[in-house]
Formats: C-alpha cells, sequence, structure tokens
C-alpha cells in the first residue's frame, strides 16, 4: 500500500496485492465419525487440489473540492486464475475446472455537505466493471476403495472436455445516498441503486451434447447466449437520540445477487440427453435472488459499558433449488426457493482498568425454509450448518503502549447436520485462541498467534445423509508468526 499527499487538495492511496494458492484441499474433507475422532489427518480424496493466482491493483484518488465537496474515483483491475479439482464434487460431478476471470473498473463517488439547518449529506456515484472470463472443464473417472462413508479417491484419469466458453460480463449502477436530520435528535438516511448486469456467453464447443466415457452421464452444450438482470434496491434509516449516550435506529433496504456464470451457462450432467437439454435452457432463464431486511436496535454508553443490540429479519425469495420437471423427470434449477432469518446481534464492551478490557459479542439467530421443495420439500426445516448461537469473548490487555495481549473464546452453537433435520445435529464447540502483539522500532509490528490454543478436537463443519454423519476436522493447535512493516 503507498498512500500520498500530493498537496492540500489531492490524496491517493494505492493498493497492489498478489496471491498464490497451491492447496491440496482434500485434507480437510469430511470424515466418518471414527475417523474423526481416532484418525483426523487421514485424507479421503487426496485427489482434491486449488491452484489460485490473483493480483488486484487499484488507486483511490481524492479530490477536495472546497466547500464540503470531495470527488473520488478509484481505477482498479483484478486477475484470477483458477485451477481447481474440487474433493465436494467427487462424490457426483467429479471434474476439473480451469477458470480465468480479468476485470477492470472504476467507482466514482462525490461527496457534499451542506452547510444547512438540517445538517445535509449528499453522495451521489456510478460503479463501472468489466470483466471477460473463460471456463474449461474436464470430467474424470476416480479410482477409489471402500465405500459409503469410508470411500477413498486416491487417483484419476481425466476423460473429456465438457465445457470451454468465454464470458463477458459488465455491469453499471448508479446510486445516490442522502441524510438529513429534521431536529437535532432526529436523522433519517435514503439511498437507492440500479445495477444494470449483462453476461455474453460465446460456446467454443459444437451446439449439443457431449457423453463421458462410459456414455452413463451427459452434458449439454447451448449455443451463443446473452442473460441481463436489472433492478433496483432502496434503502432507508432513522436514527433517533433517546438521550446523551444512546440512540434507536431502525432500517431497511433491499437487496439482489445475479446468478453465477457458471449458474446460468454451465447447465451440468444428467443420465439422459433430453434431461441434459432441459437442464441447460432452465438454466439460461434463472432469475436473481432478491433479499428484504429489517433491523430495529439501540447503541449506546451507560455504566462504562458501550453496548449495542440489534434485531433483524431478513426474507430471500427466488432463491435457487433443484426441482424435477413432471414432464420430463429431469431436475431443473428454478427460481422457487424463499427462506427466513430472524435473530438478534449484540456487542459489549467495558474497560476495566486502564489496561485491561473485556469485549462480548454474538448473535441468536434462526434460519429456516419457508419453501423449498426439490427432490424433497424442506419447508419449514431448518437450514443445515446454520447454527442458532455464535458468540466471541475477548480479553485485552495492554501491558505498555506498543505490546498487546488478547485472548479470545469462539463458540458455535448446535445446528443439524442436514436440511431434512432427521439425521441429528452437531452439538458444538468453543475454542480459545491467543495473540500477541509487539510493535518494534515503531516501524515494525511482530504478530504471535496460537489457535485451538487446549488442542480440542471440533468440527470446522459437519453434514449428514442416509449413510450416516461426516465431520470435517480443524485444525489442532496452531501456531502463526508475523511481521509487518510501513514506510
Amino acid at each position: 500500500r503507498w498512500d500520498n499527499i500530493v498537496d492540500n487538495y489531492i490524496n491517493a492511496k494505492t493498493i497492489f496485492g498478489y496471491t498464490y494458492i497451491d492447496q491440496e484441499t482434500g485434507a480437510d474433507s469430511a470424515l466418518p465419525y471414527e475417523y474423526y475422532k481416532n484418525n483426523p489427518k487421514i485424507n479421503l480424496r487426496s485427489i482434491g487440489f486449488r491452484e489460485v493466482k490473483a493480483l488486484r491493483l487499484s488507486s483511490s484518488l481524492n479530490y477536495n473540492l472546497g466547500k464540503g465537496k470531495e470527488l473520488t474515483f478509484t481505477p482498479y483491475i483484478r486477475n484470477n486464475e483458477m485451477d481447481l479439482l474440487g474433493s465436494y464434487n467427487l462424490p457426483g460431478d467429479a471434474r476439473i475446472e480451469e477458470t480465468n476471470v480479468f476485470s477492470i473498473g472504476l467507482m466514482s463517488k462525490y461527496r457534499k455537505n451542506f452547510k444547512d439547518e438540517m445538517q445535509s449529506k449528499l453522495i451521489a456515484g456510478l460503479d463501472i466493471d468489466y470483466s471477460p472470463s473463460s471456463r474449461k472443464e474436464y470430467n474424470i473417472t476416480s479410482q477409489t476403495s471402500g465405500s459409503n462413508l469410508y470411500k477413498n479417491y486416491y487417483n484419476y484419469t481425466i476423460d473429456k472436455k465438457i465445457y470451454d466458453y468465454d464470458v463477458d460480463y459488465k455491469n453499471i449502477a448508479p446510486y445516490i445516498h442522502y441524510e438529513f436530520s429534521p431536529s437535532d435528535r432526529l436523522r433519517f438516511t435514503l439511498g437507492g441503486r440500479y445495477d444494470i448486469s449483462y453476461f455474453e456467453m460465446k460456446n467454443n464447443l459444437s451446439e449439443g451434447y457431449i457423453a463421458n466415457n462410459l456414455n452413463t452421464y451427459y452434458y449439454y452444450q447451448i449455443p451463443d447466449s446473452p442473460a441481463s438482470f436489472k433492478k433496483f434496491t432502496p434503502k432507508i434509516g432513522v436514527t433517533f437520540q433517546l438521550s446523551l449516550n444512546s440512540h434507536l435506529f431502525f432500517s431497511y433496504k433491499e437487496g439482489f445477487r445475479t446468478p453465477t456464470e457458471s449458474q446460468i451457462f454451465r447447465g451440468g450432467r444428467e443420465n439422459t440427453i433430453i434431461k441434459a437439454l432441459n437442464l441447460s435452457n432452465a438454466a439460461v432463464k434463472l432469475k436473481a435472488i432478491e433479499a428484504n431486511e429489517v433491523e430495529l436496535g439501540i447503541r449506546g454508553r451507560e455504566y462504562d459499558w458501550d453496548y449495542e443490540f440489534v434485531t433483524y429479519y431478513l426474507r430471500k425469495k427466488n432463491d435457487l433449488l433443484t426441482q424435477t420437471d413432471i414432464n420430463t423427470g429431469a431436475s431443473l434449477f428454478t427460481n422457487n426457493g424463499e427462506t427466513l432469518h430472524r435473530g438478534l446481534e449484540f456487542s459489549i464492551e467495558r474497560e476495566l482498568m486502564s489496561n485491561f478490557k473485556i469485549n462480548l459479542s454474538g448473535v441468536y439467530a434462526k434460519h429456516e425454509y419457508e419453501r423449498w421443495a426439490s427432490t424433497s420439500d424442506y419447508s419449514g426445516n431448518e437450514i443445515a450448518q446454520a447454527p442458532r448461537f455464535l458468540g466471541n469473548l475477548r480479553f485485552l490487555y495492554q501491558p505498555k503502549e506498543n505490546t498487546q495481549f488478547q485472548l479470545e473464546i469462539v463458540k458455535v452453537g448446535s445446528y443439524y447436520l442436514d436440511n431434512s433435520n432427521n439425521y441429528g445435529q452437531y452439538k458444538g464447540h468453543n475454542v480459545i485462541n491467543l495473540r500477541l502483539e509487539h510493535r518494534f522500532f515503531n516501524k515494525i509490528n511482530g504478530t504471535l498467534k496460537i489457535t485451538n490454543l487446549t488442542d480440542k478436537r471440533y468440527a470446522d463443519s459437519a453434514s449428514a445423509n442416509s449413510n450416516g454423519a461426516l465431520y470435517s476436522p480443524g485444525l489442532p493447535i496452531t501456531i502463526y508468526l508475523g511481521l509487518e512493516t510501513s514506510f
């Protein structure tokens, strides 16, 4: 990162980042309970891998125009390359994916603080993004031993190229945000954003079907195809000052998410040609997922405690699910899902001494399917792997100005192992972490982090099916060292 103050009116912040990952993803794949408890280092999906090369470059230019006005331009470029053999795909549509996404864009923003009685503020902006990408996929045949939960994927052979297409993605989104205070204790926030997204797919394979080597599965290749999405998403917020140190706040906002290029143009496999065709035709007609959220909360400071409590109500509709077509029997992606999320988030903090602080934060929420009928009807069930409670308790001790200790206790509550809610629950866990930060020579920050301090056996995730439960073991006690400098 490079910060540059050009003069009294212009400053710039440039950030460059490069990430390289070469990972055997099967190392943290799910295990049956016996292995999870007694042999957590075993790898039943050792052929899984992920190789990522990611580059980021952005430069934010801020212009102070005077009289409360600012103008900001942030151009950026990104490039992501990934080769993936997902261990989670091995029991089903096993494949190697090669993807590349290059992005160039501009985020621009104008800000004006008005000197009026209502302390008004206006922010208006325009985001532009152009992201050409490519996808190639090859289905594979796995060599295995064992069966069911104990199946071991130890080798594979590459069969056929099943997808090869390019996609041009364009997005333009103007937005506006306005704040004003009709009284000293009341402040309103109004805003909206209008997204226009456009996909254009060019298929490098001929239209028609491709069968795997055993002719047991088929992938249908659609012709060059477009897809477009347009959506206005408003927001409104109100803040009311209850007392000198406390505020009540309310907000309503809408959001949406377009399907990904793979969900739109990669239809997937089926066991007959007609099913594969219907799967691909349904995919290009997918709609955007929509969300509506209401929040009501209070924040403030009382008796030396800083606090914030927020209740929220979030409903998602047009969610993607797999539906069986009654005419053809094909499994189709459709926008017939609806989910409901309700909860209470909280955070409390107090400085017990000048160099000792305690912080407790968490969320208690219920996540359930309102309408979710595909091959099975999950309507009314709780969503799998969505714990009702997540909590974090931190003790911060700063014996010197340049030294800080942090002891953290992380709690994950229980959750259902499957969407039918018929195969039991993971009981949850508590994990203790320790972090030490020290600043050397006023320019170098050193970090020592020890996770899972008590070396407890816990699961990063857990799931179940008709064969039984599976657990992905969390890391044992692990030590991290870090150095950071600025100049």
